[in-house]
């Protein structure tokens, strides 16, 4: 099943194999109970057989453009449910792989992004001498390249039988891609994360496949596949203090200069500042209806006018001020100012608009 938004390349992409396996090329869809194995959610999940090289392009590659289109990075996860049994009667050393891969900026590979996990029961490394499975994360393949019990790659050992998600985290960590590689348990505690460093941003572009590129077991169960976009948080406007609270007249070719000041505030109440977005910037929309307005006697006087359109930040009262001369509106009737995001993937912005008058 896919989970389109209104644009193809903001799709976000979930299967939990209730219905079908579309998506991914090709698994075997499988009842709960199957094998002994209760489904993580719902009532199927889906196995891969060893060598079978089964994938998935979470929904389209590059957000659902399609490959090699040029494409800009957006934070987004891509996860997998895998069922590690530790009871399953293993060989010794018998392991897989699980990569989630991003494109570059052209929209073709870049990087893969690899668990690499195995079964032991032998006396070496980390668990010895006990039943586990042993997992790191590399930027490689097992066998040849890669191997889960590297000690240059931190890897831990998981002894319980059960469900297990397998999350990948791309992101924009000052201008250079991190990928956050965790485990959670069946309960959703977080096991382990790993972080891979990887290209300037500017190079990367979206997402690419989930593969279980490397597999020896004869059947590894898996479920509820899924890739999220990061959405951008909204931040809210506090209102335009006054005099810009309230509607204000301005005389035409009057020169005044209308004082917008508001104050930002993130989710939580946090004040946000120049140091924790991008400047706002202000719109002004002309409606063309003439309405009763209160005396602009509080507006400042010409020359005090900003140039452009953004907001500057001022730290003595914590609040986002712009200026705005009125000399270049001279059509009469009514403008609605709105103070709006200065970078939209970065933060939403809600909650202030005015309406002044020209007469």
């Amino acid at each position: 099943m896919i989970l389109a938004g209104s644009s193809a390349a903001l799709a976000d992409y979930f299967n939990g194999f209730e219905t079908d396996i579309a998506g991914w090329e090709t698994p075997t869809r499988v009842a709960s109970g199957t094998d002994g194995i209760i489904s993580h959610t719902g009532g199927f999940h889906a196995t891969t057989a060893a060598a079978s090289g089964d994938f998935t392009r979470w929904g389209g590659y590059n957000y659902g453009a399609g490959n090699a289109v040029p494409t800009v990075f957006q934070e987004y996860r891509t996860s997998v449910d895998i069922y590690l049994n530790v009871e399953g009667g293993w060989a010794n050393n018998t392991r897989f792989d699980f990569s989630s891969a991003i494109n570059n900026s052209a929209g073709t590979h870049l990087s893969d992004f690899i668990f690499n996990g195995g079964f032991y029961n032998d006396a070496t490394g980390p668990g010895a001498g006990t039943d586990r499975f042993v997992i790191s994360a590399s930027y490689n393949s097992q066998p040849g390249s890669a191997y889960a019990k590297n000690p240059g790659f931190d890897p831990i050992v998981i002894s319980a039988t059960g469900w297990y998600t397998f999350e990948h985290h791309f992101y924009d960590n000052a201008g250079v891609l991190n990928v956050d590689m965790s485990i959670y348990d069946a309960n959703g505690a977080l096991v382990k994360t790993w972080t891979r460093v990887s290209a300037a941003i500017a190079g990367v572009g979206g997402n690419r496949y989930g593969w279980f590129d490397f597999n020896e077991f004869s059947t590894l169960a898996f479920d509820n596949s899924k890739l999220e976009i990061a959405t951008s948080p909204e931040m809210t406007c506090t209102g335009f203090q006054p005099p810009m609270d309230k509607i204000v007249s301005v005389k035409k070719k009057s020169n005044r200069v209308l004082p917008f000041k508001m104050q930002i505030v993130d989710a939580d109440g946090v004040v946000q500042t120049d140091a924790d977005i991008a400047p706002p910037v202000i719109e002004v929309d002309f409606g063309g209806v003439i309405s009763g307005g209160i005396d602009g006697e509080d507006l400042l006087s010409s020359g005090r006018g900003d140039e452009g359109n953004q907001f500057s930040y001022n730290s003595a009262d914590q609040t986002w001020q712009f200026n705005l001369n009125s000399k270049q509106f001279t059509a009469l009737g009514d403008y609605l100012v709105t103070a709006v995001s200065g970078d939209p993937d970065a933060y939403s912005l809600a909650g202030c608009t005015a309406t002044f008058i020209i007469e």
